[in-house]
């Protein structure tokens, strides 16, 4: 008894428009976490540019450019931890995406990065669109609770029954 009042409840414009105001919100949340997530990459390669930036600054041998060469590969390690495709992404040409400098420093191509940010730009434009989608839902399932409890007034104040908008 009770699954089939819960089964007609969720059937109902209210229960449809609950639901479709809990799927906006996922969705929302959703394309939160999809912006962060490329917020995110793209600070983690403008890190990994800046220590590039910072070893080709320093003297060769010396402690600072040790240092930096160090600071690069940690950087390389870290977007690999965050990252793992990056270990076997290969472009057309077969070239690997982390290669080996001539110092010993890690490379991520440039290619690679701009695949890593031209994926996570397309999960944003995803995600915007269902998100999107959802909130017309909900304007949807809306606009159909409205012409319900319009109808319903209509048919208190009239004394009529049947009246319906749909």
């Amino acid at each position: 008894m009770v699954a089939a009042f819960k089964a007609i409840q969720a059937a109902s414009p209210e229960g449809k428009l609950k639901a479709a105001k809990k799927e906006a919100e996922e969705l929302s949340t959703a394309l939160d976490e999809a912006k962060q997530a490329a917020e995110d990459l793209k600070s983690a390669f403008n890190d990994y540019d800046n220590a590039v930036k910072a070893l080709e600054d320093c003297t060769k041998g010396t402690q600072e450019w040790r240092d930096a060469l160090r600071e690069v590969n940690n950087e390389v390690l870290g977007l690999l931890s965050e990252y793992p495709e990056l270990a076997t992404m290969t472009n057309d040409a077969g070239e690997k995406a982390i290669t080996y400098g001539e110092n010993g420093e890690m490379v991520v191509a440039d290619w690679a990065k701009e695949e890593l940010l031209n994926k996570a730009n397309t999960a944003i434009v995803n995600t915007q669109t269902a998100a999107t989608l959802g909130n017309q839902n909900v304007r949807e399932a809306q606009i159909k609770v409205d012409k319900k409890d319009f109808a319903n007034s209509l048919n208190k104040i009239y004394g009529t029954e049947g009246t319906s908008f749909d």
